[in-house]
């Protein structure tokens, strides 16, 4: 069906409505690596916020690394942004201008 239509790639997006179904596109990505980039956007218009810090982390049980553990410094942050969005965009999931406009709100953001 993606061949008839001129589809080289696609991103698999569980609905909005449980928006905690992945499995169809965990399955997709997995069987066609090539095809699929999934799910990456697991959870639709929703999330989960990370923590600011370990303390705010841990004090919410929240067992994710928090924004301060992921990552050592602003340039960090922005060097992994850009080097997510530069894979995306080689791999035909992220168009240009969209990569574009990722990197320059990177710029803009303030870890806490």
């Amino acid at each position: 069906m993606m061949d008839e239509a001129g589809i080289d790639r696609a991103v698999v997006v569980p609905p909005g409505w449980p928006g905690d179904r992945n499995d169809y596109g965990i399955e997709a990505a997995r069987r066609y690596p090539n095809r699929f980039a999934g799910p990456a956007c697991s959870l639709g218009a929703a999330y989960v916020p990370f923590a600011r810090t370990k303390e705010e982390r841990v004090s919410n049980g929240d067992p994710r690394p928090s924004i301060r553990e992921r990552y050592k410094d602003l340039a960090d942050y922005k060097d992994r942004i850009e080097a997510t969005a530069q894979a995306l965009m080689a791999s035909g999931f992220l168009l240009p201008a969209d990569a574009e406009e990722i990197i320059t709100a990177a710029a803009t953001v303030v870890l806490p």
